[in-house]
């Protein structure tokens, strides 16, 4: 299901439209981002020091995955704006 979505990191903010179910679940929330709302967040290309790199092994190869561990706050909205739930996650 899509939703729209505010994420916040440190100053930067942005309104994205996000997949809520993506088909696996993990222990902790987690919130993958393509390399352009990264850009725009200030993580990429200079990943803040606390970011962790792994390779993870998919249908498609192996890929890899930098997790930043500041908190960030999510929140979904309806479309008119309307918020129903924050999700406190790291990003």
């Amino acid at each position: 299901m899509g939703v729209r979505v505010r994420v916040r990191y440190g100053s930067a903010s942005l309104d994205l439209v996000a997949l809520v179910n993506t088909g696996y679940e993990t222990d902790v929330p987690e919130l993958l981002i393509p390399v352009d709302v990264a850009r725009s967040l200030g993580l990429w290309p200079r990943l803040p020091d606390n970011t962790v790199v792994e390779t993870y092994r998919t249908a498609s190869g192996l890929m890899k995955v930098y997790r930043v561990g500041s908190p960030s706050e999510p929140t979904c909205r309806r479309q008119r704006g309307e918020k129903l739930q924050s999700i406190y996650s790291n990003l």
